[in-house]
Parts: C-alpha cells; sequence; structure tokens
C-alpha cells in the first residue's frame, strides 16, 4: 500500500439505464482481493478500480426494476414481493 494507496475521491452520480438500480453507498467494507488488485498483484477486469463491494447501500433511483421499492433496505421486503 506504499507504492499505491487508497485515496478516498468523490465520482459524479450516475445516472441509472433501463433495468438498473441506483443506490447511494453508507459505507464499503475492502477486502484483501481489493487490495491485491490496487497493489496491481491481481489483473484489473475494469477500469478505473474502485474497490469494495461489501456495502451498506438505499436504492435512490428505480428505472424499471419492480423487485426493490424507493429507499428500501435490503433486508426489507418491498410490498409487491
Amino acid at each position: 500500500m506504499d507504492e499505491r494507496p487508497l485515496v478516498l475521491a468523490r465520482r459524479p452520480t450516475p445516472v441509472a439505464s433501463e433495468d438498473e438500480l441506483l443506490i447511494r453507498v453508507s459505507a464499503c467494507g475492502i477486502c484483501r482481493t481489493d487490495l491485491h488488485v490496487v497493489e496491481g498483484e491481481l489483473p484489473v477486469r475494469l477500469s478505473p478500480v474502485i474497490p469494495g463491494h461489501q456495502v451498506v447501500s438505499s436504492a435512490v433511483a428505480i428505472v424499471e426494476v419492480t423487485k426493490f421499492a424507493f429507499r428500501q433496505r435490503r433486508h426489507e421486503r418491498s410490498a409487491s414481493s
């Protein structure tokens, strides 16, 4: 991590495309595999690399998605399910 330290950065808010769910991440965990990618020890599959896949989030935009409700927490069930 000395040569490639993680940097907190703001990214533009993406727009949800058809059949996508846009989420706002409140917290995110970084695992050792993420750090291996950042350090260049594993190949990058998509660039730029934004490490972290264990998130706490809420839905902020839904386009043609019926499985989740607006601002629904992951552990909650929508009225339609």
